[in-house]
């Protein structure tokens, strides 16, 4: 069948307990940069021209809300809808359902993570005053998982990915761009997030942030 073709790992969104607290967190130890904020409370943060790479969701629970692939503009994802709507794949339609996107289309994998399909996002200014680092991008979400081998077939027949590389059937590391991987599974047994990366320039900026760490 045809498949949808994601061209980067738009963002992630968090539920939280305290948005200020993560808000600060993100902003002057990470050095993100707030965008905005939304009615519901939401707050966006962004590490470069994207409107966002975060959102923080207020949230009597704690984790991932969802992470967002964006597959390039509305047509691919009017395609991407197509794709899904003949494989069967159930799918909501959100229109702006978060800032800075139109419109977004909704999936769970097999292991039930909210998956969110994005057209493009509204660009804002790359810069956002002084930080002792600001992250170049998004780099790539690991999540846990009950079944590598089932999380390779989806991501690879559905939604476009190519495997990088894989150990045993415990890990496994996808790309959808010349990056090593974007997405990266661990075999667990449950079904959690184990951590987000971010990209920078080079390795003087991973010195000046743990700099700013012990500081």
């Amino acid at each position: 069948m045809s498949i949808v073709t994601a061209k980067r790992i738009s963002h992630i969104a968090l539920n939280t307990h305290n948005v200020e607290q993560q808000t600060n967190f993100y902003t002057n130890i990470v050095g993100l940069g707030e965008t905005e904020r939304d009615s519901a409370g939401r707050v966006y943060l962004r590490c470069n021209a994207n409107h966002h790479a975060v959102v923080l969701y207020p949230s009597s629970e704690m984790g991932i809300d969802h992470y967002a692939l964006d597959v390039g503009g509305p047509a691919e994802l009017e395609a991407a809808a197509a794709v899904l709507s003949r494989a069967g794949i159930s799918y909501e339609t959100e229109k702006r359902g978060e800032l800075g996107q139109e419109l977004s289309l909704r999936l769970r994998d097999p292991d039930g993570y909210a998956v969110e399909l994005i057209g493009g996002m509204t660009q804002v200014a790359p810069t956002y005053g002084p930080r002792a680092v600001q992250p170049r991008k998004l780099g790539h979400v690991t999540l846990l998982v009950d079944d590598c081998k089932r999380s390779a077939e989806f991501y690879s027949e559905v939604l476009g990915f190519r495997i990088s590389d894989w150990v045993d059937d415990i890990f496994l590391w996808m790309r959808c761009n010349p990056d090593h991987h974007g997405l990266a599974f661990a075999k667990t047994g449950f079904v959690k997030m184990h951590h987000f990366a971010f990209e920078v320039v080079d390795f003087s900026y991973l010195a000046r942030q743990a700099e700013h760490l012990m500081q």
